[in-house]
């Protein structure tokens, strides 16, 4: 009988292969049996290792769009802000060239036409408490940006304020 993996001549029966050393019979398709296992447990750990691999830089590639977008949402509230500014600087410039009657006139009206969150704020602007007013005006307006009343009662004290130095 010849070894099958040396193709040595060996005795009939026997368990090792006296040349080469190979398990022979049961334990040899034990033994290849546990390599051919081995072998597909790395590969599988393998394709395990590629697959969290791509996850993570997957989860990196959308932690960074999220930055970008986080970083363009921030740049378009500063533009925005800044443009809000900007008309603000407008308007008080408009108006400081208006007589202070009518601005006066112009805050009275509002006064009476506001709700109630709003009048006790144009009641302390017509009082010429101005200082404290303008901060009113500003946390309601910080509290719902789209509150028109109050960015102009903010307007209207600035204006006032400067107009009574």
């Amino acid at each position: 009988m010849n070894c099958p993996y040396c193709k040595e001549e060996i005795k009939a029966g026997a368990k090792k292969c006296k040349i080469c050393g190979e398990f022979l019979g049961f334990s040899s398709r034990l033994k290849r049996f546990i390599g051919l296992l081995g072998g597909f447990l790395s590969l599988i750990i393998t394709i395990g290792s590629l697959g969290l691999a791509y996850l993570e830089y997957q989860g990196r590639i959308q932690a960074e769009e999220d930055k970008n977008v986080a970083v363009e949402e921030k740049r378009m509230a500063f533009e925005e802000k800044a443009m809000a500014e900007e008309e603000t600087r407008l308007t008080l410039s408009v108006l400081e060239k208006v007589p202070k009657h009518i601005i006066e006139g112009l805050a009275r009206s509002e006064f009476e036409a506001a709700d109630n969150e709003v009048k006790p704020v144009f009641r302390m602007m017509m009082n010429k408490e101005f200082a404290p007013a303008e901060m009113r005006f500003m946390e309601l307006i910080k509290r719902n940006p789209d509150d028109e009343k109050a960015k102009r009662g903010l307007i209207y004290s600035r204006v006032l304020k400067e107009e009574n130095r």
